[in-house]
């Protein structure tokens, strides 16, 4: 059963608001773009990878990739994201043929999940938007021993745009605030937080923008080895 969850975070207007899904997804899977190709290739790989029973992916739109979710394998799945349009559109295409998909509509770095629920959590092209190093912290909490973080960041090219130009010119609000994270600062606020990058690499699109995508894996949970430790002298 889907669960549509909204909360509203008090503030200024977010740029994702104002971009129509119709614009988001064509602008995604242009000839000139296809960023939204190369995500769903990287979350269909992590899927048939890792095999999740529970995945979170932040970000999620309108669900690009969620068509690789093998429900007899991933049985709960949550979808995050700040436009409820892009969740409408989710909930059309995949709600009733992905049990235990739960949306919710939120600011990402305004939410809490339960600690220690998902295998997986998928962020495809989210940190460049957020403070990535306070969701770093509560994506490690988040995740099971063993569990997976796979991240995919933009990388800086010389005269290049941050938005690539094309058609859809709703895009263009994005270009003031994306901040682009430096793959040695993502691994070095995962590492404070127990977060191993397992392995990495640079993936160039045919538009020359450079992506990397880097895989981490949740550490066992240190209190509780602790805990585990004084128990046995105990013993």
């Amino acid at each position: 059963m889907m669960k549509f969850f909204m909360s509203k975070k008090k503030g200024k207007t977010n740029p994702w608001l104002d971009i129509p899904w119709r614009d988001y997804e064509g602008h995604m899977s242009s000839p000139k773009v296809r960023q939204a190709q190369f995500l769903r290739e990287i979350f269909r790989d992590a899927l048939r990878e890792y095999l999740p029973q529970t995945v979170a992916v932040l970000g999620c739109s309108t669900g690009n990739g969620f068509e690789h979710i093998d429900p007899s394998i991933t049985r709960r799945v949550i979808g995050v994201d700040i436009n409820p349009h892009y969740l409408e559109v989710l909930e059309h295409r995949y709600g009733a043929v992905k049990p235990g998909l739960e949306l919710i509509c939120a600011d990402i770095t305004g939410i809490e999940l339960v600690s220690k629920s998902f295998d997986l959590i998928f962020c495809g092209l989210i940190f460049e938007y957020v403070d990535h190093g306070d969701l770093i912290k509560k994506i490690s909490r988040w995740l099971k021993p063993n569990g997976m973080l796979v991240v995919v960041l933009q990388l800086a090219r010389e005269n290049s745009t941050k938005v690539s130009k094309t058609e859809y010119e709703s895009l263009k609000v994005l270009e003031p605030i994306i901040r682009l994270v430096q793959p040695d600062e993502l691994e070095s606020v995962c590492s404070e937080v127990g977060l191993s990058e397992t392995r990495m690499s640079i993936e160039t699109l045919e538009s020359e923008k450079a992506f990397y995508v880097g895989h981490f894996k949740k550490n066992h949970d240190r209190e509780s080895d602790t805990h585990n430790r004084k128990r046995s002298r105990m013993t």
